[in-house]
């Protein structure tokens, strides 16, 4: 999608070199395409956090989570946690699920950034771009997620 801050609801990256773009998932739960942004403290301890997460047809999904986001500026995204546990201490962190029961997360090894364009934490709108290399630990493979951008408003979703 365009680059833009105006709280357009756009997601979009390349996986290892292919285009990705969520377009949601069918079926009886109905998922967005694109949900989260400023989240608060219902999801994030810490005030003011980022926590983005897509959704594509092909159950593919890709999860963003940033702690602390009060301005803008480049935010790293390098320590290890725990993703199916990630919601009660959230790191910033990177995530890419190609299927629904594996999980390819950033750590302390392999690393990415956020850089945030907008951070509008009064009108809960976040832009900003992004690129990071995920791991999996049980099949020692990597995924590379690059030329990452989002323009996401909370209140429009």
């Amino acid at each position: 999608p365009a680059a833009t801050q105006n709280g357009a609801n756009t997601f979009g990256c390349k996986v290892n070199g292919k285009a990705w773009i969520p377009d949601g998932v069918g079926g009886f739960a109905r998922i967005k395409a694109i949900s989260g942004g400023y989240v608060g403290t219902s999801i994030s301890p810490t005030p003011n956090s980022v926590f983005i997460s897509t959704y594509r047809s092909d159950r593919t999904k890709i999860d963003l989570h940033i702690q602390g986001v009060n301005k803008t500026g480049v935010y790293e995204l390098n320590k290890s946690t725990n993703i199916l546990y990630a919601e009660l201490r959230p790191l910033n962190y990177g995530a890419y699920f190609p299927d629904p029961g594996k999980a390819f997360a950033t750590n302390n090894k392999y690393t990415g950034t956020v850089n945030i364009t907008r951070a509008d934490t009064v009108n809960r709108i976040v832009s900003g771009t992004f690129g990071f290399t995920v791991y999996d630990p049980d099949s020692k493979q990597t995924i590379s997620i690059t030329d990452g951008r989002f323009d996401v408003d909370y209140k429009k979703q």
